[in-house]
């Protein structure tokens, strides 16, 4: 027998077209990732090198909007009791606690920099996130699956 378990992060709306552009076009490599007991996954790993994409420039950073999205996993997989490393981001991000603002940047798509976020599963169970978008609005969602270890009965049957 298994209890299921689910922890989610629904955005407010992405007010700018070139942010949610440069989110949209990396979604399929973030779109649904699992992290295995042990493991540890990395966000610049996953999205691999940037110039694969045709992205634009936020606010003087090319790729800009790639630091919303992964604090939004962060804050989930932090919920989740999860392990992370990143480097907190040097301005607020709208719409994230203040602890789970990641600052991404990936040059060459190693996981090699240290503004990159990791996420390391120290449960003995694999836990499954899966990134979407409606519109304008994201949802970070993470799910998992664990055995329900029943009690022997301090009572003995007549």
């Amino acid at each position: 027998m298994f209890i299921p378990h689910r922890v989610e992060y629904t955005s407010s709306p992405v007010n700018n077209t070139l942010i949610h552009n440069n989110i949209h076009q990396i979604l399929p490599k973030i779109q649904e990732f699992t992290v295995q007991p042990g493991e540890t996954w990395s966000f610049n790993k996953a999205i691999g090198h940037p110039d694969q994409y045709k992205l634009d420039t936020v606010y003087n950073v090319y790729g800009g909007g790639w630091c919303d999205i992964a604090s939004r996993i962060a804050e989930v997989a932090r919920k989740q009791g999860l392990d992370l490393e990143f480097q907190l981001h040097s301005t607020p991000l709208i719409g994230v606690e203040r602890q789970d603002n990641v600052s991404i940047w990936n040059e060459d798509g190693s996981g090699e920099q240290k503004q990159d976020l990791r996420i390391t599963n120290t449960k003995s169970y694999p836990i499954t996130f899966r990134v979407s978008s409606e519109e304008m609005n994201y949802q970070v969602q993470s799910f998992y699956s664990r055995p329900l270890f029943l009690r022997a009965s301090l009572f003995t049957m007549p």
